[in-house]
């Protein structure tokens, strides 16, 4: 019996959770949704929310550490960690590139494997930098399916690192006796300074590589440690509120005003400061509160499915321009609607399958079992990833062998052969290319000959021995 007070409800649902912060849960599914929106409707602007996932994955790690202290095991870590990640990533790298050998034109089969290797592995962001990729000057006839894979590789790497330094930390504590917040706190501000200064020299001398490089992205990681390692402090109501407004008004603008900007220097110092606010102003009851509307069902439904939806938006986004044919990066509303809820449909039945019902199972929280998922669902998309290879190596075989005026694309290019009929003038002056058709794009045949392929004294030549189309999809 109670007096002078009414009885009080245990909570439910997520925020029952020890520990849970429904607020920086929200903050993920706005970042998620801002991530989505700027890809589809704009053309290399940065939104700042791959930097918001960066931080929210370090502050909560890095907490968790401290809390964790000298308990901490490096192998439970890992394991449990990329059991979470792995299985649904290479589901989708087999996805992606079984719609990739079906949709694109047979130029782009080898791109397709060398990047699904590379974002199987978790390399993928250098291996966009071998190829010099630059995200903010995106080429809708060449966009990589697996190119969002940059940001997973790079916090994969950084999974493994950072608590390579938490160990070290703990090891100290053991052996001098020296807490692990203050060992840690220092460590982390080195390494933050260390590698902010990079990013600037980085985005000077090479601004494509510094967007994709782990080295240079490495102190939005540390710094959202750094914070974690600040003791619990609670702000007064209305500055609370005041930050949390602040910090969900800069984030919402950074890729309007700074999304143009050299990333991952100065530019991402916003979308950091903007996650920060929200996280140190807390949670809150009160609608005056920015917490409280981050804190939404309709938002953290989002939130929920921000993994899945992050992976398959990308590749469903460039399957559409290439099912449609555009050159515009930009999809209008039907495509907007197409990409959006197609997507949202992928990743709510993952979440749903994989998301829940298989990491919910509880032999996973073993380390034997969880490690065996993590190998069989790497082996799964290491097996179709080399099934696609030996079908393509068949087919390539396979031409090779055929008499050069027999091979796709080879007619019109052969002498003497008979060509098929001569397309209508163009009514650009200069231009007597007839447009490619959806089935050319797929196929990689060109569906007619242009003028200069009909003309025995042309001085141009094929871009490869057996000419297939070299138009991209």
């Amino acid at each position: 019996m109670t007096h002078g007070r009414p009885v009080e409800r245990a909570p439910r649902g997520p925020a029952a959770r020890p520990g849970f912060r429904p607020e920086i849960q929200g903050l993920r599914g706005l970042a998620i949704l801002l991530v989505v929106a700027y890809h589809l409707w704009t053309s290399g602007r940065v939104s700042g929310g791959v930097d918001v996932f960066l931080f929210i994955s370090a502050f909560l790690m890095t907490g968790s550490f401290v809390r964790k202290g000298t308990a901490f095991t490096l192998v439970d870590f890992l394991v449990q960690r990329f059991r979470r990640l792995v299985p649904m990533a290479s589901i989708v790298v087999a996805a992606t590139l079984v719609a990739g050998v079906t949709l694109q034109t047979p130029t782009r089969y080898p791109g397709l494997l060398t990047h699904a290797v590379a974002s199987l592995l978790y390399r993928e962001n250098w291996q966009l930098i071998a190829e010099a990729t630059d995200y903010t000057a995106p080429n809708p006839l060449e966009l990589n399916a697996f190119q969002h894979f940059w940001s997973l590789s790079v916090q994969g790497q950084l999974f493994v690192l950072l608590p390579l330094l938490f160990v070290g930390c703990a090891l100290a504590e053991r052996r001098f006796g020296v807490p692990i917040r203050r060992t840690l706190a220092v460590a982390l501000g080195v390494l933050t300074v260390a590698s902010f200064a990079y990013a600037l020299h980085l985005v000077d001398a090479a601004p494509a590589a510094a967007y994709f490089s782990t080295w240079a992205r490495a102190w939005e990681f540390t710094a959202a440690g750094l914070l974690a390692t600040v003791p619990a402090w609670t702000p007064q109501r209305r500055l609370g509120a005041a930050m949390s407004w602040l910090g969900l008004g800069l984030l919402l603008v950074t890729g309007i005003v700074w999304g143009r900007g050299d990333f991952p220097g100065a530019a991402a110092v916003p979308p950091l400061a903007a996650a920060a606010l929200i996280v140190f102003a807390g949670p809150s009851t009160s609608p005056w509160h920015a917490a409280w509307w981050l804190s939404l069902r309709p938002v953290t439904f989002v939130a929920n499915r921000a993994y899945t939806l992050y992976l398959w938006h990308w590749p469903v986004y460039v399957y559409y321009l290439d099912v449609t044919e555009t050159t515009n990066p930009r999809t209008g509303v039907v495509g907007s609607v197409v990409v959006i809820g197609l997507s949202f449909l992928l990743a709510d039945v993952s979440t749903r399958l994989v998301e829940r019902r298989f990491h919910g199972l509880a032999v996973l929280r073993k380390r034997a079992i969880a490690l065996t998922a993590i190998l069989a669902f790497s082996l799964i998309g290491a097996s179709v990833i080399g099934g696609v290879a030996a079908l393509v190596e068949r087919d390539t075989r396979v031409t090779a062998g055929l008499p050069p005026e027999e091979r796709p694309g080879a007619r019109v290019l052969t002498p003497g052969a008979t060509p098929p009929p001569t397309p209508s003038p163009s009514p650009s002056p200069g231009r007597n290319i007839a447009p490619p058709t959806r089935s050319s794009r797929r196929t990689g045949r060109c569906s007619s000959p242009p003028a200069w392929a009909a003309s025995p004294t042309c001085p141009r030549t094929p871009s490869s021995a057996g000419a297939r189309c070299t138009r991209r999809g």
